[in-house]
């Protein structure tokens, strides 16, 4: 099976402990033992309040609704979007 691992930090985060490494790491330990290819898709620096700017999410979608991925995976759901709705300044 292939599977996408997604990680992405907004830059406040990076130095939280959640290391585009210490994500990826961790979704690699997760994986189901059918896995037999691994594609990373990382964005650095890229805030979760739009897809759009996030080319490495955008190609992993693209990669799996081509069939080319079996399975997605990432740290947290925050890592594919902001959970709380933004207020214009």
């Amino acid at each position: 099976m292939n599977v996408g691992i997604y990680a992405r930090y907004s830059t406040e985060k990076q130095n939280e402990g959640y290391s585009i490494e210490a994500q990826l790491e961790a979704c690699r330990k997760a994986l189901p033992s059918d896995t037999h290819h691994i594609m990373e898709y990382v964005d650095r620096g890229r805030s979760g309040c739009t897809i759009a700017g996030r080319p490495e999410l955008l190609r992993l979608l693209a990669e799996a609704e081509a069939g080319r991925i079996a399975r997605c995976s990432c740290i947290s759901t925050t890592a594919w979007g902001a959970t709380k709705p933004r207020r214009p300044a």
